[in-house]
């Protein structure tokens, strides 16, 4: 779990235009927040600027540590971003949460006892256990 800490954030969409605009938040680790709002309105676009997807004005603090210092492999061992709608790919829930773990090792390590502890406790914590062997296609888009 990480702590996240967003202080004056714009996001420009277009030139002249913000789709986000001085936004300012705090989620606490343990803490369960719902993004709400219009179709357009910048939900998508926040979280994918809060990954560090997107370029951003203002401060997006992980853990104390601003977005935009992590590499690449810091910041996907802190966040991961899954969009409602992808394309699809024929894989079970399981393997899905498996390539969270991706960012510890590589790819092609094996499995440790340690991550498939970590990948049923995830599993666990988001009531997904009973839908681990079904395929993604399979799902509905709030379960994916």
């Amino acid at each position: 779990m990480v702590d996240i800490s967003v202080h004056n954030l714009t996001k420009f969409f277009v030139i002249g235009e913000n789709l986000l605009e001085d936004l300012s938040f705090e989620v606490q680790e343990g803490e369960c927040v719902a993004i709400l709002g219009r179709n357009g309105c910048g939900k998508t676009t926040l979280l994918r600027t809060m990954t560090g997807f997107l370029p951003y004005r203002g401060s997006i603090e992980i853990d104390g540590k601003e977005c935009r210092d992590y590499t690449g492999l810091e910041r996907a061992q802190k966040v991961a971003y899954l969009p409602q709608i992808m394309k699809a790919v024929k894989m079970d829930v399981e393997s899905l949460v498996e390539h969270g773990r991706f960012p510890w090792h590589g790819s092609f390590r094996r499995m440790s006892v340690s991550d498939k502890n970590v990948i049923e406790n995830a599993l666990e914590m988001t009531h997904m256990t009973s839908l681990k062997a079904r395929d993604l296609t399979e799902l509905s888009g709030g379960e994916l």
